[in-house]
């Protein structure tokens, strides 16, 4: 079916597991009801970096090289698509790794790191933290000149009647808390709850931009494209106070929330407890669990929001709705392959391989596709929408896989600060995040993990069983998938490492 261009709004829910979108997002639920829902959808990668590469280029890590946290995209073929269509492209992201910071920026006409921003009405300090790391004259020399121009821009948003000087001034102490994260001894176990109870969640910085976004392009006659990418459903697992309401009583208080995520949802120190023989006791899991299922919750509510100033402007007919996740998460459960796990390091679960993904289209037919499809194929599903192909059966073709296998590829993000810092722990196992890749390929109802540090396994029906059961071209294409991701091991700077601790990586 052909129809005039739609406007796209690509939604990317962090660290989404498929199984609690059910009984926790009734907003996405419903639109998966009446659009397109896919069953199986597998992730390009196992984490943020290579997996939103992969959204964009519509190829694997392995073909487009972004592997590690020093490797940027050089192209986005997906955006140059939707800029030769006419469209206007925003983008909103808190994750750094989804940012200009690996030049995800590129193509989009407005894209903005909201991780900094408490108010939307004030100056972003992002923009002045990317041009520091960016500058190659010194840090001194890059800091006073820098210095100088938050000062001229900060004098004259007083005369700027669409920026608060207080607003400003706000946004940049937050940024300033989140960059003193690891330097200032207590900062790091305090900021995250004390920012997110204050309010601070970049989740509304987001809706709130694509609010007005929606608001200011609804009479226009070019059709616009919105990425955004939520991070509320990534570690740490803080849901708003109201939420907690509803899915723990009473609500936790302020000290049990940094313990709970510190001490138990944080992926290497979960992986402690396990190895010490001590694990984590039930209550502290069910706990967790809560946790993360209010911040799908919390995140399924700003969905709504979306949907609702879409009708509100009068363009809900006319805008096309994809809804998905660059990776899934571990909540304590056991894998097969690699045992219990939290989070989604050092493993393949499939709870981390598979992601929602629903498709909410104005002249697409109620559909369930239940074969495996790769979220890679999200770069050419877009793309058929953007001409103008919004029919069921072309936007399931459009994302069907070329071979009949699907695959997700855990790569290092090659950190050996790991080392250092969780020496306790088995190095086998830390190395999975330093310079071991893996490759799980999907087939059929056959799993073939292979890695480039330890012999291929296969799994069927949850069960491993002996490698030369499964299909040898299977196995074979996995294993030199895994042989191409060889080098994906790096270095990084102070800074980056900074991030991933933030982030839980390290």
């Amino acid at each position: 079916m052909f129809t005039v261009t739609k406007n796209i709004i690509l939604l990317v829910w962090d660290a989404c597991r498929t199984d609690y979108i059910s009984n926790h997002a009734p907003t996405l639920t419903e639109l998966a009801d009446q659009g397109i829902f896919f069953e199986n959808a597998i992730s390009s990668a196992t984490w943020s970096l290579p997996s939103h590469a992969s959204l964009v280029t519509g190829v694997y890590p392995h073909e487009h090289g972004v592997t590690g946290v020093t490797d940027s995209l050089q192209t986005s073929p997906l955006l140059d698509t939707l800029s030769e269509r006419g469209y206007t492209c925003y983008g909103f992201s808190p994750n750094s790794f989804a940012s200009a910071s690996h030049n995800f920026d590129l193509g989009f006409d407005h894209f903005e790191f909201t991780k900094y921003l408490a108010r939307s009405d004030g100056i972003n300090p992002a923009q002045y933290y990317r041009a520091f790391t960016d500058s190659k004259d010194g840090s001194v020399r890059s800091g006073l000149r820098i210095g100088s121009r938050v000062y001229q821009d900060l004098v004259a948003s007083i005369t700027d009647p669409e920026v608060r000087l207080t607003s400003s001034l706000v946004n940049f102490c937050v940024a300033v808390s989140y960059q003193t994260h690891e330097a200032v001894p207590g900062v790091s176990r305090l900021l995250p709850p004390l920012v997110k109870q204050a309010g601070i969640r970049p989740s509304e910085i987001n809706t709130h931009k694509i609010e007005s976004v929606i608001e200011a392009e609804a009479d226009s006659e070019d059709p616009f494209f919105i990425f955004a990418n939520y991070t509320d459903t990534h570690y740490p697992y803080i849901p708003p106070t109201e939420i907690q309401s509803e899915i723990l009583s009473p609500p936790l208080d302020r000290a049990e929330l940094i313990a709970i995520n510190e001490e138990y949802a944080q992926e290497w120190e979960f992986m402690k407890k396990e190895i010490a023989g001590s694990g984590v006791p039930k209550p502290i899991l069910e706990k967790v669990r809560r946790l993360y299922a209010g911040e799908v919750r919390s995140t399924d509510r700003h969905l709504a929001r979306i949907l609702s100033v879409l009708k509100s402007n009068g363009i809900a007919d006319d805008t096309v709705i994809v809804v998905t996740a660059d990776h899934g998460e571990n909540l304590g459960e056991s894998c097969v392959i690699d045992g219990p796990r939290m989070g989604h390091l050092a493993t393949v679960s499939d709870r981390v391989t598979h992601v929602p993904l629903v498709v909410s289209a104005p002249d697409a037919d109620e559909t369930t596709v239940s074969k495996l499809v790769p979220l890679k194929n999200i770069r050419y599903l877009i793309e058929s929408l953007a001409f103008g192909e919004t029919g069921s059966t072309n936007l399931v073709e459009a994302i069907q896989p070329d071979e009949s296998y699907v695959v997700c590829q855990a790569t290092p993000n090659g950190v050996p600060e790991v080392y250092k810092r969780h020496a306790e722990l088995p190095k086998e196992l830390l190395r999975t995040e330093v310079t071991e890749s893996r490759v799980v390929l999907y087939e059929d109802d056959w799993k073939i993990v292979t890695s480039t540090h330890r012999d291929p396994l296969a799994v069927r029906d949850d069960t491993v069983v002996p490698v030369d059961e499964a299909p040898e071209k299977t196995v074979q294409v996995a294993i030199e998938q895994a042989e191409i991701l060889k080098n994906g091991g790096t270095t990084t700077d102070e800074a980056v490492q900074d991030r991933l601790q933030k982030l839980g990586y390290l």
